[in-house]
């Protein structure tokens, strides 16, 4: 039997635990001692390993934590890099396709047959004209010296227009007209007519009268 077997009391067998029955509490304490320091051994084996296995954990864990972090970074500086280049062309080349502004003036027609911001007004009676149609050179306003269709005049004017037919269209004016028309209204056209010829002649009195006094003015200052 080797030392190694003889000294491990553990791996003894039937027989030679029974050849040393005689020595049995102090086999019973070599016993106990060499299974502590097996099962202490085991222990700090088992934590080494726990530690071991909870480091690698955490530096996994950190090292992916940096890796995604610097992926979003490098993320975020290429859209913006992409906004920059985008402003940038957009700054030179105007708004691309399909992202042109609404015209704010409706009925107006672009160069391409859409809704044009661009009006001029004719006559500054309201009517409203494209001058794409007419062609791009700008038009000016008799009234207010302005572009036609910046035309200050317009309201004004509609509202005159407006009045004016009002007063047409009413009762009064009707009954004005009919009045005018009637025999009556022919009478004070006569009355009125022999009021301005009595007018005239009495002014022609005046004059009259006016002359000789300055006749006797002249004599009496010769005298």
């Amino acid at each position: 039997m080797s030392s190694s077997t003889t000294n491990d009391i553990t791996k003894w067998s039937n027989d030679q635990l029974h050849e040393h029955e005689d020595n049995k509490d102090e086999l019973y304490k070599r016993k106990s001692t060499e299974h502590m320091h097996r099962m202490k051994a085991w222990k700090e084996a088992e934590h080494q390993r726990v530690e071991e296995e909870m480091r690698r954990k955490a530096e996994e864990e950190a090292k992916q934590k940096v890796e995604v972090k610097a992926q979003r970074r490098v993320e975020a500086e290429v859209k913006a890099h992409a906004e920059e280049v985008a402003w940038a062309q957009s700054s030179v080349s105007g708004p691309s396709k399909g992202k042109q502004p609404k015209a704010a003036a409706s009925g107006g027609h672009r160069a391409g047959g859409g809704p044009s911001p661009m009006l001029w007004v004719l006559r500054c009676w309201g009517s409203m004209q494209d001058e794409t149609a007419r062609g791009s050179k700008a038009r000016l306003c008799n009234h207010c010296h302005q572009l036609k269709h910046r035309c200050k005049w317009l309201g004004d004017m509609q509202l005159t227009q407006q009045r004016k037919w009002e007063e047409v269209m009413s009762p009064q004016a009707r009954k004005k007209k009919v009045w005018m028309q009637s025999p009556v209204a022919d009478k004070d056209k006569d009355g009125d007519k022999e009021y301005e010829e009595e007018v005239v002649e009495v002014a022609e009195k005046r004059e009259a009268l006016k002359g000789q006094s300055k006749e006797e003015a002249e004599v009496d200052e010769i005298m």
